[in-house]
């Protein structure tokens, strides 16, 4: 073999080795999809840890501005509802219904955080995680983080909050933005 054809068969290989990989890229570059959005299932289960506690919640949100969350522990706190509509507030427990034409919750309430974070996860851009069962939708809201777990389809069923500590002042500037707007 002469010193031109070695070097032509080592061009055309090299080719061939570029040409591949160059297809074996594309096609792996295109199968990526996109990820789901967020959804809230009828009902989602919340566990929301504060200073003051840890509470265990379900929660249900119609849309922006429409939801309901009801403490399921700790026991004192047990059957206590607040149900927030385009009219107001109402809290109940047992048969003790009390209502409110405008929403009087303190930002800093399980109540508050919790229908904060509902509407945030649904209108706002949040980090998102594949997982072996499905997707994490993370991200922050009036001094609370949150951790929304998501079903394969992005239907969220459960979420962890943790507020953060009063005394932190990322946290009051937080607060007291929300409070501004």
């Amino acid at each position: 073999m002469s010193s031109d054809s070695a070097t032509e068969v080592i061009s055309i290989k090299k080719l061939l080795f570029l040409t591949s990989a160059a297809a074996i890229l594309l096609t792996g570059c295109s199968a990526v999809s996109s990820l789901p959005p967020p959804s809230i299932a009828d009902s989602v289960s919340c566990t929301v840890s504060t200073p003051s506690g840890v509470y265990e919640c379900t929660a249900q949100y119609v849309s922006d501005g429409i939801s309901c969350v009801t403490i399921d522990s700790p026991e004192n706190a047990s059957g206590l509802s607040f149900r927030q509509t385009d009219e107001g507030l109402q809290i109940s427990r047992g048969s003790l219904i009390c209502k409110s034409d405008s929403i009087t919750l303190p930002k800093t309430s399980v109540p508050f955080r919790v229908m904060s974070v509902l509407s945030r996860i649904c209108s706002a851009d949040n980090t998102t995680d594949k997982t072996e069962d499905g997707y994490t939708f993370s991200g922050s809201a009036v001094g609370t983080n949150y951790t929304a777990h998501a079903n394969s389809s992005g239907c969220i069923k459960k979420i962890e909050i943790i507020a953060a500590d009063p005394s932190d002042s990322e946290a009051q500037v937080a607060v007291a933005k929300h409070r501004i707007s």
